[in-house]
């Protein structure tokens, strides 16, 4: 049985840098709606971030733990800024979902 492909970290820095930073909004994004979900006792909201967190965060520590090259100064910077980004950005759209 042939192994599937895994998604590759782009070479350049900039690539790098794009690709943490846009992984790690996302998760953040998804922390901070299961803290909400969590907090406004939102059953179904919690459920559903708790699954996306999860597959997310496997997909990342697969994804640097098998691939040196994606454990990079430029990654660590994009993984930081997109993680503060990410939170607010998913205040913000919680708030309008939730309603508070």
């Amino acid at each position: 049985m042939k192994k599937p492909k895994c998604l590759s970290v782009p070479k350049s820095v900039l690539g790098q840098f794009a690709f943490f930073f846009v992984a790690e909004l996302i998760c953040f994004f998804v922390i901070t709606a299961n803290m909400r979900a969590v907090a406004l006792a939102n059953y179904m909201g919690a459920a559903a971030t708790d699954l996306l967190f999860g597959f997310q965060a496997w997909g990342m520590m697969k994804l640097t733990v098998e691939h040196e090259e994606a454990r990079t100064f430029a990654g660590g910077v994009g993984t930081t800024l997109g993680g503060v980004c990410g939170t607010l950005l998913s205040i913000w759209v919680t708030k309008h979902w939730f309603g508070r």
